[in-house]
């Protein structure tokens, strides 16, 4: 039930889920049920926040447990290597660095700031287990080549999804530059074949 930030349009708190959810803080019980879910033949566990980087504990109940572990983060806070060698870090990006600020950059306060994806950029420099997950939008298809050109530069990995920016009508499906976001989202990845998947 806890984040350090509060994005746009963020189902969990946006629908008050964190006040009406029962989390469970005792790591005793986080530990069992990774337990129970490996004996099951679960072999791998997608960990979404709030903010797994707050939680390192409950994140080891998992490793202990399973062979492949995936955190979704917001990037705002460094994933430490020790113990978490093998874990997966998906890197959330939205709209590309021209828009990421505008739409992730909020505190649980209600106050903006600024650099959000630069922070996620020097949190995991190089680091193997980074991949950005850039969730393209039509009101930005120029921003895809300058933040794909970032993220090569600083060592990740990135893979595209989409999604409808709040407030546009039609919402779940592309409006009319959608054909140009989808072609040069074609393009970029041409051009960075060893950085986008």
């Amino acid at each position: 039930n806890a984040c350090n930030i509060r994005c746009e349009g963020c189902w969990f708190f946006a629908y008050d889920f964190h006040t009406q959810s029962h989390e469970a803080s005792d790591i005793a019980v986080w530990s069992k049920f990774a337990r129970e879910q490996a004996a099951r033949g679960v072999t791998a566990a997608l960990l979404i926040g709030g903010e797994p980087t707050l939680f390192l504990d409950r994140v080891s109940c998992f490793v202990e447990s399973m062979e492949h572990v995936t955190i979704s983060s917001n990037g705002l806070k460094p994933f430490p290597i020790d113990g978490f060698e093998d874990v997966a870090v998906a890197l959330t990006l939205f709209g590309g660095a021209s828009q990421d600020d505008r739409m992730r950059a909020i505190k649980p306060n209600g106050d903006r700031f600024s650099g959000l994806f630069g922070t996620a950029l020097d949190n995991y420099k190089n680091d193997p287990r980074a991949t950005f997950i850039y969730a393209l939008d039509e009101l930005s298809p120029e921003s895809i080549e300058p933040t794909i050109r970032r993220i090569a530069d600083n060592g990740n990995l990135v893979s595209f999804n989409y999604y409808t920016p709040y407030g546009l009508e039609a919402a779940g499906a592309p409006v009319d530059s959608g054909d140009k976001l989808t072609d040069e989202a074609i393009r970029v990845a041409e051009l960075y074949p060893d950085t986008v998947l």
